[in-house]
């Protein structure tokens, strides 16, 4: 870059900074402002309100100690101890010296920083500036300032006369609120402790702290403002307490390395770009039902396609899903591209899944939505593509477009074998809720009777094969049979007086559910290795359902 290009660079800087400082003068102290220096440190005085900040040196002086129009920021105006004054004399009076002004130490080198408890701003644009070692009286005087810098390029920072240890920081007990920008752009910090008195943390307080490795948000914390932790590049790790339930807009965006995050039992709001790092591995839910109604998997990504498992303790992986008793509402895209998710079991309270709520779960192999769900959102189960049996309960009213399809007719191979409807007044639904391979080669199971019905709807029409439940039934009664439902599951079915007696041995829950002859539902099993007896009212005949079996049983 030539000289004439790095001169019109400087003026162009020197114009800004002052307009800053300008402007800052006139918003803080108010009034006329008169500039001088005073034992070595350039001040501006302000004659209303009887006060001065430092500031830099000017270039020259109009009459009356006005500055001329620009100012020296590109040569160093101080160096070696500089001691601010709480007070300093001008024209015979006592100005308190309150704040330290933009480019106040622009382009300077200094070994030591002495600060007054007087000062109550300091304006953050001192670029180009060294410092070893500055003094304050507390940190409690610096969390109140009303804006922060300087101390921030300091190697040592002396607290009282004690050098205090920046590495691993602890904020001071008593400390109930860490304020906006107290502690941004502290690239000192790998750690940090807060006491059991901080319930707030402003907006942007630990901004740029680009050594921190680690956040622990103890339970006892309330409130975060946004952007107050933007640009950690070095965390890690990130532990949100109990007491916190909105994680607002930016809070731990860019933080580029974020590998783990724990989700607070409270945690119900998510705000805009809350998160964007795309390297999330896990994230630990410690409140299910909370997650369930309120959260999305892609809100803690940077990326609308998360990448992360999710795990219910640091060491457990969500594998078989149990949604909580009480939730109505899965919330979209909930538990998005879960593809570790082997089985789901939905509450009798469980009313809506919303939009692509299990979107991609790739390990699903048996879904059995639930007698209370209506509404089956938009893309819910869309491109999972291992479902080898779905059982639609007999309340749903509603299948969204591509619930059960695929992103795209051929690619995904979205296939799903055995489709059981049980809703007795089927109505039309989109002719992609299903995947057009399902379409081709699955089997649609009806209820008795209903077979016709079913065909006459857009989007159940497109199924080459529909049957009602009872044609693919086997009549026993007084009979055992036997099979094996997976690898390493047996079990044996004999009816018997008053029901039926099931024996299990294996490794894992037999699953199955009983229903009358009309195909209303009446009980779910899930049978564990042993024996079991499942009593049923006498003279009756019942669909049984177990594992991939259907079976008609006579109980008598």
């Amino acid at each position: 870059m030539s000289t004439t290009e790095n001169m019109k660079i400087s003026r162009y800087v020197a114009t800004i900074m002052l307009f800053l400082c300008c402007q800052h003068a006139t918003a803080l102290d108010g009034g006329t402002d008169y500039y001088t220096e005073v034992d070595g440190i350039y001040y501006r005085f302000n004659k209303e309100w009887h006060n001065a900040a430092v500031t830099c040196k000017a270039s020259s002086w109009a009459a009356g100690g006005n500055p001329e129009i620009s100012y020296n920021y590109t040569s160093a105006n101080y160096s070696g101890d500089i001691v601010i004054p709480e007070t300093v004399e001008y024209e015979g009076e006592i100005y308190e010296v309150t704040g330290i002004a933009n480019g106040a130490f622009y382009h300077c080198t200094v070994e030591s920083l002495t600060i007054p408890a007087s000062i109550t701003y300091i304006e953050p644009d001192q670029a180009w500036t060294s410092i070893n070692n500055v003094y304050i009286t507390s940190w409690e005087w610096w969390n109140n300032l009303s804006s922060h810098g300087i101390i921030n390029l300091a190697n040592h920072i002396y607290v009282g006369g004690t050098e205090y240890d920046m590495t691993n920081f602890k904020v001071p007990d008593g400390m109930s609120e860490i304020k906006d920008g107290a502690f941004k752009d502290f690239t000192q910090i790998k750690r940090f402790t807060l006491p059991s008195t901080t319930k707030i943390i402003g907006e942007s307080a630990f901004e740029n702290c680009s050594s921190l490795e680690e956040i622990i948000l103890p339970d006892n914390v309330e409130k975060i403002g946004s952007g107050c932790f933007k640009g950690c590049t070095s965390v890690r790790r990130l532990y949100i307490g109990d007491g916190l339930e909105t994680v607002p807009a930016k809070a731990f965006s860019e933080n580029d390395m974020l590998e783990e995050i724990s989700v607070g039992e409270k945690v119900t709001t998510i705000g805009y770009d809350a998160f964007t790092s795309k390297c999330v591995k896990k994230v630990i839910v410690n409140n299910l039902r909370a997650w369930c109604e309120n959260l999305r998997t892609e809100d803690f990504s940077g990326d609308w396609w998360p990448e992360f498992q999710l795990y219910t303790d640091p060491e457990t992986m969500l594998v078989n899903l149990t949604i909580p008793e009480g939730v109505k509402t899965i919330h979209e895209a909930c538990f998005k591209n879960q593809q570790q998710l082997l089985s789901i079991s939905f509450p009798s309270s469980l009313e809506t899944i919303d939009n692509n709520a299990f979107d991609s779960c790739k390990g699903l192999k048996k879904v059995n939505i639930g007698e209370g769900v209506r509404n089956i959102g938009d893309y819910a189960f869309i491109s999972c593509n291992n479902i080898e049996e779905l059982d639609l309960g007999a309340n749903v009213e509603k299948i969204g477009p591509g619930a059960f399809g695929s992103f795209s007719s051929s690619t995904d191979g979205v296939f799903i074998p055995t489709i059981i409807a049980r809703m007795k007044a089927p109505y039309p639904i989109n002719e992609d809720a299903f995947s057009e391979e399902t379409y081709r080669k699955g089997t649609l199971y009806v209820p008795v009777g209903l077979k016709e019905v079913y065909s006459r709807f857009d989007g159940w029409r497109n199924f080459l094969s529909i049957k009602e439940l009872e044609d693919d039934t086997s009549d026993i009664s007084q009979l055992t049979i036997q099979d094996q439902e997976g690898e390493g599951l047996f079990f044996q079915m004999t009816v018997v007086q008053g029901g039926i007696n099931v024996s299990v041995d294996g490794s894992h829950l037999l699953h199955g559910a009983i229903y009358a002859m009309d195909g209303t539902y009446l009980q779910q099993l899930a049978l564990a290795t042993g024996s079991h007896f499942v009593p049923l009212a006498k003279d009756r005949t019942y669909i049984i359902k177990l594992g991939q079996r259907c079976l008609k049983a006579a109980v008598y």
